[in-house]
């Protein structure tokens, strides 16, 4: 029996392999930019709406603690040297110790504002939310660098005005950007090179989605969505809060007896 010789061809072989691992590097840098630009922001707003303003009333009460404790030194120091208490001097070096600490009170409140200001935005549809994934995905194929090693900078700039597109949830503009491009193919010269750097294109954001997902702010997604840690947060929030005015009540009374000693 004659057995058939099959040729294998391996530019063949090496193409099916290399377009497999361009559609996972689209969808990874898809999954990858929803988690940065869109999904992330979302959970940190929401959490700032849910817990902001009492982060804030507890920070707060941690920045009049401060002062208060630090003040109570200063007085202390000023005693311990026979020197005589200048109160107007201590409150102008305790606004400067302090102005780090306000500077992040008062960005405390722009974060509440911001998240107002987020929430408040229109909302794509389910239909158009799914339109400008595709049309992302569908872009960065042809113009995403790390998967065309040869782009113009032309394209370079392109590519950014998609990604800023997709950031802001443009989905009008992506549809022109689409429509102005005509199709392109990259040739590969060496597609055992080019495997083997979508390879490791893939393993790089597979890595960066799990430190995105490991991280602040999407680690906070737990605590919303999960009613027992909600309570647990607010709980630990209030704890704080109660600590801190009982510091600043007792600081309040040691430096009125230390004065009144005077």
């Amino acid at each position: 029996m004659i057995k058939k010789i099959v040729k294998v061809d391996y530019n063949d072989k090496y193409d099916d392999e290399i377009d497999k691992l361009r559609v996972s590097v689209s969808m990874l840098l898809l999954e990858r930019d929803n988690l940065l630009f869109h999904e992330c922001k979302n959970i940190e707003a929401e959490y700032v709406l849910e817990f902001g303003k009492l982060e804030y009333k507890v920070y707060e009460a941690e920045c009049e603690y401060r002062r208060l404790k630090r003040k109570l030194e200063l007085i202390i120091t000023s005693r311990n040297h026979n020197e005589p208490i200048d109160l107007d001097t201590i409150e102008e070096q305790l606004e400067k110790e302090m102005e780090e600490f306000y500077k992040i009170l008062n960005a405390k409140l722009g974060e509440i504002e911001d998240a107002k200001i987020r929430q408040g935005l229109p909302r794509l549809s389910v239909e158009e939310d799914k339109e400008l994934k595709s049309l992302y995905r569908k872009l960065i194929k042809k113009l995403h660098p790390d998967m065309n090693p040869n782009v113009t900078e032309y394209e370079k700039e392109l590519f950014n005005k998609v990604v800023e597109c997709y950031e802001n949830g443009n989905l009008l503009e992506l549809q022109m950007i689409e429509i102005s491009l005509e199709d392109k193919s990259v040739t590969v010269e060496n597609s055992l090179e080019e495997k083997q750097r979508l390879t490791k294109l893939v393993d790089k954001l597979n890595s960066q989605i799990q430190e995105i997902k490991s991280t602040y702010p999407y680690i906070l997604k737990e605590t919303l969505v999960n009613k027992e840690k909600t309570i647990q947060r607010y709980k630990e929030l209030n704890e704080m809060y109660d600590r801190y005015s009982y510091e600043i009540q007792i600081y309040t009374e040691e430096i009125k007896q230390f004065l009144k000693e005077e």
